[in-house]
């Protein structure tokens, strides 16, 4: 054994102990199942706004009254003198300019708007048409502005507000850290202070919805600050750096993992290609989409004429072809394609191709887009079915050397089901 195979191999075997422990840690606690990133939302402003409004909001079907609002406006925002009287708690709430406030809190004393940034970026003027807007309401005292760390607003998003400099700092050296009229708040300790003293509430403790939104809603945000208790991912870091054989080693397996996850692309789609080619007399059209010129990458694949949308080849006409891709996700999908571009999809064109494919494509429950005509997925399980751009363990399965291809099967029974929606498929079988 050389050098440098033993160190990858101490690597590895260091790596699958930490991983091992991990798993058993996940399987004992779910900690892993986390619905905000099981369904990809934990970034997008505005599920998280509309999470934490419905927390605010007394009326919320949370049931638990304004104790979560109250803790928030003392605790968050530092208002001891609120009026809880015929509270409203909105979001994405219209201002003038077609913009929109990301959280609106009012009563009949108090009105606090909170815009909210998680990676957007600021508008411009943002911030200071908000202040100027809510300004005009006696109910008015300050904008909030909510972000990860509790950054203030660019110079962009304030325009005109009048800036505050750092304290005991030269003229010269002076930075802005805020400005007047906005106070900038964070996820980092103010939001997630609150969800931890909300989730400590004796009634809502017992109550496991409440309290495992809460908890996730908390781990998200822990994850978006960086503050996550140690993790896989940190302790593998922390051995992989402890030598830099590790970190050559390292190295080498991401580049190794690569091209295993080229392989594996090539795989499926060479033997779906096989069998498609056994089975049907269709050819295959190598265009810019195919995997191979595309390098593997998201909407890669393989793709099969099968006519044309409308009866004769006039010019401009489009063409009907089935395809088999891999999506922006990594997960396969199938279907019927028209080539019909982004903007192109006008009612009156639309509704032409319908009258010209209906009678062609007896498809139960269409699922079209501007381009698909009909596309569905591989397999409606995530976890039956391989990931080719996050390996899960159906990858893991397929990719191996002595992979018994279960995924394959099934894949080749889905293809003779949608070609069977093809009413002259059997003229095109061999």
């Amino acid at each position: 054994m050389s050098f440098s195979e033993k160190y990858t191999r101490d690597l590895l075997d260091k790596v699958n102990l930490i991983h091992n422990e991990f798993e058993a840690i996940y399987r004992a606690n779910g900690s892993k199942f986390n619905i905000f990133s099981i369904a990809a939302i934990e970034t997008k402003e505005i599920v998280i706004c509309n999470v934490i409004a419905e927390l605010l909001n007394p009326n919320g079907r949370h049931c638990q009254g304004d104790i979560f609002l109250r803790i928030f406006v003392k605790g968050v925002l530092g208002i001891d003198s609120f009026d809880y009287n015929d509270v409203k708690v909105m979001t994405e709430y219209p201002i003038k300019d077609n913009r929109r406030i990301d959280i609106l809190i009012t009563s009949k004393k108090n009105i606090i708007p909170i815009e909210v940034k998680i990676y957007a970026e600021d508008g411009k003027n943002q911030c200071y048409d908000y202040h100027e807007y809510f300004n005009e309401d006696r109910r008015f005292n300050k904008l909030y502005y909510l972000t990860l760390d509790g950054n203030a607003p660019s110079e962009y998003s304030a325009s005109e507000l009048a800036p505050i400099y750092e304290e005991n700092i030269d003229f010269d050296d002076r930075r802005i850290v805020g400005y007047e009229g906005v106070e900038a708040i964070s996820f980092k300790e103010n939001i997630i202070d609150w969800l931890e003293a909300c989730i400590r509430l004796p009634g809502v403790v017992n109550i496991s919805p409440i309290r495992e939104i809460i908890s996730q809603l908390i781990d998200t945000l822990k994850i978006l600050t960086d503050q996550l208790e140690e993790n896989m991912e940190t302790k593998v870091k922390a051995i992989i750096i402890e030598q830099e054989e590790y970190l050559k080693c390292a190295h080498d397996i991401t580049v190794a993992f690569g091209e295993i996850k080229k392989d594996a692309i090539a795989k499926v789609f060479n033997q779906l290609d096989a069998y498609i080619s056994e089975t049907y007399n269709l050819i295959r059209i190598e265009n810019k989409y195919d995997y191979q010129r595309k390098n593997y990458k998201s909407y890669s694949g393989i793709t099969y004429h099968l006519g044309f949308v409308y009866p004769n080849a006039e010019q401009n006409n489009l063409h009907l072809w089935f395809r088999v891709e891999m999506d922006s996700c990594g997960y396969l999908l199938l279907g019927f394609y028209t080539g019909l571009k982004d903007g192109e999809s006008s009612k009156d064109r639309v509704s032409l191709i319908d009258k010209q494919l209906t009678p062609k494509l007896k498809i139960p429950n269409r699922n079209s887009s501007d381009a698909w005509y009909h596309w569905e997925w591989f397999d409606d399980a995530d976890d039956a079915t391989p990931n080719f751009k996050e390996p899960n363990t159906a990858f893991f399965e397929f990719a191996k050397e002595d992979s018994s291809n279960k995924f394959l099967k099934d894949a080749e029974m889905k293809i003779d089901k949608v070609l069977g929606y093809y009413s002259d498929i059997e003229k095109l079988k061999k």
